[in-house]
């Protein structure tokens, strides 16, 4: 499939009240391969071609882009098309929209070949993991209705907000830190993670009597579980990073183990409840869908084939009429969040404000004129700073980003 990219004139946007609405009387467009052109209207645009567009999820249904098969939006590969420009060092404040366009027209051909070809997927779905989904076939959910409010709550939990005791920093600029995608992915699905069926619930009268007794039988266990808690007191060391219902949907009650053992360390808990899987858990199969070679690591394709493989494995699957999470869908989740939390905590340490954590990365914020020194303290924390970043705090020794365009 031919894929290409559109970036439409921001400075030709509407604005109402808090409100923007995309203009798409102008713009640049290109297709992989060729050099990208100035359109005057979207309807210049070939219609055998699939368009990744610069337009948020918002302004892509304000402008009722969402009826045409052929437009995406910005997010259509999980990275959106400003986190892709400015990893890759061709942020427009540096370089001209036309050549963004096209490089991005490149990166977005590239994945959709290497998805095609070895992977059988083929693009439909208005985001790309849902396809990858499909083509991996990823299990449908046999979660029990009664259960699947438990397991939706981290599921749906794909982000960690953090709250600040002191705002001084709300005005700060942000700088996403992007742990490698290929290696998050791997070391996310290559942990076993619980199967649907088949869970046992203790309730809290049946649970040993104090803390300790209950720590000690879930440090025990052997299977995967769900605790039902009340978390307070989080250790100030850590208060202001480490947060269970952050940036979710709703109100957390239920923590899977591995938020568990986290919240054990830094916080006090309150047990309500158990429930425990009665069987064996085992990584999901699509491991094996991930991008292999010394080398992969390297290429940005690899890189965004890797990110629709491991989230495809989180999104709702099932019949139309009620799709559902996966179980695998919470502990992947949860595996992610506390992975970034680590992360999150060490620079945090550092002296750095965190804004958020999850889906790979860590933002942090800085100050006017802190960027240099921010960069200079991330350095060491196997964190990836965008190309775009280096530029702007005058480091010339990077000028072709730090992927590999393969």
């Amino acid at each position: 499939m031919r894929i290409g990219v559109v970036c439409f004139d921001s400075a030709t946007n509407l604005s109402v009240g808090d409100k923007t609405f995309a203009s798409l009387d102008s713009g640049w467009a290109s297709v992989a391969g060729e050099g990208a052109k100035r359109i005057s209207m979207v309807q210049e645009l070939p219609s055998d071609t699939l368009w990744i567009t610069n337009l948020t999820e918002t302004q892509f249904f304000g402008a009722k882009l969402h009826a045409h098969p052929n437009f995406r939006s910005e997010a259509y590969m999980r990275s959106t098309l400003r986190h892709l420009y400015s990893e890759l060092g061709v942020d427009p404040a540096h370089v001209s929209l036309d050549k963004v366009t096209r490089v991005l027209a490149t990166v977005a051909q590239r994945v959709i070949d290497y998805a095609e070809t070895r992977l059988g997927v083929y693009p439909r779905s208005k985001t790309l993991n849902e396809d990858f989904a499909l083509a991996m076939k990823a299990p449908a959910s046999h979660v029990p209705e009664d259960m699947h409010d438990v397991l939706r709550e981290s599921a749906e939990h794909a982000y960690v907000r953090t709250l600040q005791s002191n705002t001084h920093m709300n005005g700060g600029k942000p700088l996403t830190l992007r742990r490698n995608r290929l290696l998050h992915a791997r070391d996310l699905l290559s942990r076993p993670v619980p199967q649907d069926v088949r869970w046992e619930h203790i309730p809290a009268a049946a649970l040993p009597r104090g803390e300790g007794a209950i720590e000690r039988m879930l440090d025990q266990s052997e299977s995967a579980f769900l605790v039902d808690a009340e978390v307070s007191n989080v250790n100030p060391h850590v208060a202001e990073v480490f947060s269970i219902g952050g940036g979710a949907r709703s109100i957390r009650r239920w923590l899977t183990d591995v938020e568990w053992r986290m919240a054990r360390e830094w916080a006090d808990i309150r047990y309500n409840g158990v429930l425990i899987s009665c069987e064996p858990s085992i990584a999901v199969p699509q491991r094996h869908c991930l991008p292999t070679g010394d080398y992969a690591p390297l290429s940005i394709t690899c890189s965004l084939v890797a990110e629709q493989v491991w989230t495809a494995m989180t999104i709702k699957r099932g019949g139309r009429d009620e799709p559902r999470y996966t179980a695998a869908a919470a502990w992947i989740r949860a595996f992610d969040r506390m992975a970034m939390f680590d992360y999150a905590q060490r620079l945090y340490a550092l002296g750095l404000s965190i804004w958020g954590y999850g889906g790979g990365n860590v933002v942090v914020q800085y100050p006017e004129g802190g960027l240099k020194h921010t960069l200079d303290l991330v350095t060491d924390t196997g964190l990836l700073a965008p190309a775009s970043k280096l530029l702007e705090a005058g480091r010339p020794q990077v000028t072709e980003g730090v992927y590999g365009t393969a």
